[in-house]
């Protein structure tokens, strides 16, 4: 039985405490300010993003893990014979799965064989749901694909729900 790694996206609001301690790999969007490009959870945390639009007053645009950051991943998490399993944020909402589905389809059949994808159609706690459920399944011991099969089953029933305090930024983005 080989290892299973599971991979998110910066997205999925899941704690670095928590992101640690279940072993879980996180490919990182890009937050935009113009031409200032920081990587999400990298470069740029959420209070440092809350800042830098005080001190901009406007909001940062967001850019997707591009297809190459995934192939190269996807070959280090897997060179040493191990599957992955990526959900991240939803296919609807970002381009960042069309592009790990990309990826996958540029490796060679060995390695595409051992990635699996699931996409969570969702974004933030509902991807991060969907993630410890599946650290939840490869801690029992199922193969990828297994993991992602069973991530598949819950993906309809995972519903993210929020509450703003102030209407400010759903304005500025044009939600409202």
């Amino acid at each position: 039985m080989s290892l299973v790694k599971i991979l998110t996206d910066s997205t999925c609001d899941l704690s670095q405490e928590i992101i640690n301690s279940r072993n879980i790999h996180v490919i990182p969007l890009k937050v935009c300010f113009k031409e200032e490009v920081y990587l999400d959870r990298i470069d740029i945390t959420t209070p440092d993003l809350y800042k830098k639009y005080k001190e901009k007053g406007f909001l940062p645009t967001t850019a997707a893990a591009t297809i190459l950051e995934f192939v190269e991943l996807f070959k280090e998490l897997t060179s040493d014979g191990s599957e992955v399993v990526y959900t991240g944020i939803g296919g609807h909402l970002s381009s960042t799965f069309q592009n790990a589905v990309i990826a996958r389809s540029e490796l060679d059949d060995e390695v595409a064989k051992r990635v699996h994808l699931v996409d969570s159609a969702n974004l933030s706690t509902g991807i991060g749901l969907v993630v410890l459920k599946m650290c939840d399944l490869r801690d029992q011991g199922l193969s990828g694909a297994q993991i992602q099969e069973e991530a598949e089953k819950i993906v309809p029933c995972v519903r993210a729900q929020f509450a703003v305090k102030e209407l400010e930024f759903l304005h500025k983005g044009g939600r409202c």
